[in-house]
């Protein structure tokens, strides 16, 4: 920081003596940038591409400003400019893609990400943002492809296996998930998540213990870590233990008002209190966060069922069984098949 302070004077005067100097002004927006000086850097910036708009460099320059100040849209149309210029720069095809990602356009980013990698096809952060962005459309396959090819270009790639976890275990490949998380924390011994992540893949193989220790660590590690409590109030409901699960999906919730996780198993707890109407609460705001959240429809079911709901309890049913089929869970399909013929 105190090179870019020191930099300020130099351009300050250089802009005295040659007001017209387009490169002093943009270098020192960037330095300004880099020192939190968002809004100047800006006009700095600004200054540049009018007194030199055929420069992709300072459109790029003011783009990487607007990203980091949160203004994507105003960082997207400077990559755009920047592009124009340099077609083939594979660095303003990648941030533009950042700059997608953050305003959701994932379709958009990985068409970024498309084209700074065949431009760089050694370019192991685009192969794992790319990875990112496949995984938000759910193309858990495709992403998993993208982190391996991150991990064959770098090896030490903590993020890219901890990522690779997540996507592994949303396909239903608990023990590989696990395998990923463990090499991501031998990359980041610190890595709060990855423990977290190791957690949820546990409960998923029924190892139970193991899960809450490892969210002992994440929750260690990182107490505001939403998701840890999550999983660990996940593995306490499956180990009987209702009242401290219920603790840890309440802390979790706190935490992530958003998290259909944590209210499905707070649910699960107090259904298996005899608290039905509240579980009923907690399967429905699982629903409305998340519409295919299948374990919610199935145990709102039995809980309306309990209530003798019965037809409430038949139409959850129904849909669990749907969205199950649709998953390709065929365990849980035939689980809830076993309990519409029982129930209806």
């Amino acid at each position: 920081m105190g090179k870019h302070r020191a930099a300020l004077k130099d351009f300050d005067t250089a802009i005295g003596l040659r007001p017209d100097y387009a490169l002093a002004y943009y270098n020192r927006g960037v330095s300004k940038a880099m020192l939190g000086q968002g809004q100047d850097a800006i006009r700095d910036c600004d200054s540049a591409v009018q007194l030199n708009p055929d420069n992709a460099e300072i459109y790029f320059g003011r783009g990487m400003v607007s990203l980091i100040l949160g203004q994507y849209t105003d960082a997207i149309k400077d990559y755009d400019a920047a592009i124009k210029l340099e077609p083939d720069s594979a660095v303003t095809h990648y941030e533009r893609g950042i700059a997608n990602a953050f305003l959701r356009q994932y379709s958009e980013a990985i068409k970024d990400y498309d084209t700074a990698i065949r431009l760089k096809s050694d370019y192991a952060v685009a192969y794992y943002n790319r990875g990112i962005a496949n995984a938000h459309l759910r193309q858990y396959s495709e992403a998993i492809t993208d982190y391996d090819t991150a991990i064959q270009l770098k090896p030490d790639y903590a993020a890219a296996y901890y990522n690779r976890g997540i996507a592994k275990a949303n396909l239903g490949q608990y023990s590989d998930a696990s395998k990923d998380c463990d090499a991501a924390i031998q990359l980041n011994p610190d890595s709060a998540e990855a423990y977290a992540c190791k957690g949820m893949a546990k409960v998923e193989l029924e190892q139970y213990k193991a899960a809450i220790a490892d969210c002992d660590t994440a929750i260690q590690l990182n107490p505001d870590l939403a998701e840890a409590y999550a999983y660990r109030g996940a593995a306490k409901v499956e180990l009987e233990q209702y009242k401290a699960a219920i603790a840890d999906c309440d802390t979790a919730i706190q935490l992530n008002p958003n998290s259909a996780y944590a209210y499905t198993y707070r649910g699960l707890a107090k259904a298996n209190l005899g608290q039905y109407n509240s579980a009923i609460n907690d399967y429905s705001k699982a629903i409305e966060l998340q519409p295919k959240a299948t374990l919610a429809y199935y145990n709102r079911g039995l809980a309306r069922y309990k209530l003798r709901r019965n037809f409430g309890a038949k139409s959850d049913l129904q849909t669990a069984l749907r969205l199950a089929k649709q998953a390709g869970n065929k365990t849980l399909h035939t689980e809830i098949q076993v309990k519409l013929r029982k129930r209806f």
